[in-house]
């Protein structure tokens, strides 16, 4: 399932009910973002989707209103208990940047991976999508993304068994005669007998090379069935993920309940000696 939310359009400053520039996408339980405008995180509650599934941040660029968001996000994701890597994408200089925001994010309990963009044009393979990014015209460095999801094949079994049969029925002819090397080798008799025997064979020699178109199609569909067995493959493989980061985020309430309940106990038994 694939969701996509412009999040915010505005430039240059936030206006009421239109934050600056993102863009969230989310695909078999992974979250992704282009651009971090101020707002963002106001935007994704107003939504009501969640932060935590976030594991890539693209940026097209570095003018404030696409990234200034980020700081408060990470922050965000720290407090959340984060443990899990991020992501981000961006043209050269992304870790310089990023590093300069940070001064007021030192200190995050996930590791942060960068991934910068060095070629007019570049394919990066991540959480089941393809994510292509491109350069576009700005007055500084700027890239565009695309997301490309490969589409998953389906098998009809009926319809590759029959091109199969109609294939092998089409060819039979020929390779029933293929023993016979008077077939192949007789000459074209110009005669009544021999202009008929020239027409079947080439009739059959016709229906021989239809043959393979139908046996073809068979393969076809065959092949699709294992494009669609590996789609699938994939796509339990991102539910693992999906699942595990679900079970991440019930372990971390799980914490934050039990450190609680000490806090809570260590005023009772305070109040029991009399200490408050």
């Amino acid at each position: 399932m694939l969701d996509v939310c412009l999040l915010g359009t505005g430039g240059m400053m936030p206006l009421p009910y239109r934050w600056l520039t993102s863009l969230m996408v989310r695909y078999n339980g992974s979250s992704l973002l282009i651009d971090c405008g101020e707002g963002t995180q106001i935007a994704i509650k107003e939504k009501g989707w969640s932060f935590k599934p976030i594991d890539v941040i693209c940026f097209t660029h570095y003018h404030g209103d696409h990234i200034s968001g980020l700081p408060g996000m990470l922050l965000t994701m720290g407090n959340a208990d984060r443990t899990e890597p991020l992501t981000l994408v961006g043209p050269k200089g992304l870790e310089r940047v990023v590093n300069a925001l940070r001064v007021i994010a030192p200190e995050l309990p996930f590791q942060i991976k960068f991934i910068e963009i060095t070629e007019p044009e570049q394919v990066m393979e991540m959480n089941g999508y393809r994510l292509r990014a491109f350069r576009v015209n700005h007055n500084v460095i700027c890239y565009g993304y695309s997301i490309e999801i490969d589409r998953a094949g389906k098998f009809d079994v009926a319809r590759a068994e029959a091109a199969e049969q109609r294939g092998e029925a089409l060819q039979k002819p020929i390779t029933d005669m293929h023993g016979d090397i008077a077939f192949f080798t007789q000459p074209n008799i110009n005669s009544s007998a021999g202009r008929a025997f020239t027409r079947r064979r080439e009739r059959m020699f016709a229906a021989f090379e239809k043959g393979f178109d139908e046996l073809r199609k068979s393969a076809y569909w065959k092949d699709r069935a294992c494009v669609a067995r590996s789609t699938a493959a994939q796509s339990g493989l991102q539910d693992k993920g999906f699942l595990g980061r679900r079970i991440a985020e019930r372990e971390s309430d799980i914490r934050k309940l039990k450190k609680n309940i000490l806090e809570c106990e260590a005023i009772v038994q305070a109040y029991e000696r009399g200490e408050t």
